[in-house]
């Protein structure tokens, strides 16, 4: 893969005395046929006790599906589509004594699957091809980390979002929602050592179309899975990474972990429960910007990575 950062902006408006402002502008693309570009920025405001942040973006992906439940994914017999996605968001935060989090945003999804071969096609039957619609949500959290030196943070970052989409603003026939929850753990170790803990569910509204089912797999949490290679209208995981500095730029890792996902029609079986273990090394390029190498392995399979910054 390619990824191009277009052009980063740091501004202040007139008067301003917090932070500075972010605009991003990004490119990405492959020789697959992936490609995205992204419009991504920050506003502070109020001595950096409040924010205004947002998002647009364009993404096309090759994509593969191999089930939607446990018994079919579990043969990584793969079908190949296309997914393409336009998405935009804006969100406002607060911050109270620095440690408390409080938000609302506005979310739109514009979700288009085509291009299915045989397999895909039987996999996804009459399942809706499209989703078109926007979403109100709130963010809540809890965050008491901080970052002292490359690869030293300390403290607990907790975060809950929960996104409503009610049937009149979608294309869908029935209201759907979805919430999540996120529990980050850092603790200093040794000398150059640190222990991060990342604790991850998703629960998704029972009849949410198929595209926006949660996913298990990725670059960040279960990275031993391809992304989406199981999903579910609930998603947990749970991981343990630890982290040695061996030189000032340079880092190794080493993690492991377990997840599932699951449905009504698929329910919880604790044989499903899927194990994730692996190793890496990061090459710091600054006290917070950082070139990850992964590889990761699950239950009959691996996956290698190669990523910008810290999986969590």
């Amino acid at each position: 893969w390619n990824l191009v950062t277009i052009g980063d902006m740091l501004y202040r408006t007139k008067g301003q005395t917090s932070s500075p402002n972010l605009l991003s502008l990004s490119a990405s693309a492959s020789l697959t046929g992936y490609y995205s570009i992204g419009l991504r920025g920050t506003n502070h405001l109020g001595n950096d006790k409040h924010s205004l942040s947002y998002h647009l973006g364009i993404e096309s992906t090759p994509s593969t599906i191999f089930g939607l439940n446990y018994a079919t994914s579990a043969l990584n017999r793969q079908g190949t589509y296309t997914e393409r996605l336009y998405h935009g968001k804006v969100a406002y935060t607060s911050t109270i004594a620095n440690l408390l989090l409080a938000g609302a945003y506005i979310d739109y999804h514009y979700h288009e699957a085509f291009d299915f071969d045989l397999v895909s096609s039987t996999i996804i039957g009459s399942g809706t091809p499209l989703f078109n619609g926007a979403g109100v949500g709130i963010i809540l959290g809890l965050r008491t980390s901080r970052a002292t030196d490359i690869n030293l943070r300390r403290g607990v970052d907790i975060t809950i979002d929960a996104l409503y989409r009610p049937e009149i603003t979608t294309n869908y026939d029935s209201d759907i929602w979805q919430i999540s929850g996120l529990f980050d753990y850092y603790q200093p170790l040794w000398r150059g050592a640190m222990m991060a803990i990342d604790i991850y569910g998703e629960h998704h509204s029972e009849n949410t179309p198929w595209m926006l089912r949660a996913k298990l797999g990725g670059d960040c949490r279960m990275r031993g899975y391809y992304p989406g290679q199981y999903n579910g209208n609930t998603l947990l995981s749970a991981q343990v990474e630890l982290r040695q500095r061996i030189a000032r730029p340079v880092v190794l890792v080493a993690w492991g972990g377990a997840g599932t996902a699951f449905s009504k029609r698929d329910p919880f079986d604790i044989s499903k429960i899927l194990p994730n273990y692996g190793a890496g090394i990061r090459l710091y390029l600054d006290s917070s910007s950082v070139l990850r190498f992964d590889i990761g392995f699950g239950r009959g399979c691996r996956n290698f990575i190669l990523g910008l910054n810290e999986a969590f």
